[in-house]
């Protein structure tokens, strides 16, 4: 999506930005557990996912952070005006 929003256009382009910004609420909202808390600090997975698949789940988060992090930074420079009228930045 950052890659879509990066360059311009020839036409004008509708972007849901309320859409947007609730997606990346979420993926900024998701913190791996720490090491040092005996349990998921509060996160509950389900029963279904083995060990292996939670690993991959924590380990790949920071990537999506800073990819989630890079979106707001193109949004924030490609359309400013529009983020203040949300209210969300």
């Amino acid at each position: 999506m950052n890659s879509y929003l990066l360059y311009e256009a020839s036409v004008s382009v509708c972007v849901p930005l309320g859409g947007v910004m609730d997606v990346i609420t979420r993926m900024l909202s998701i913190a791996a557990p720490s090491e040092s808390s005996a349990s998921l600090g509060g996160v509950r997975l389900h029963p279904g996912v083995d060990r292996d698949e939670r690993d991959g789940l924590w380990s790949g988060m920071p990537q999506i952070h800073v990819a989630t992090l890079a979106l707001v930074n193109t949004l924030a420079e490609r359309m400013p005006e529009s983020l203040e009228e949300t209210g969300k930045l």
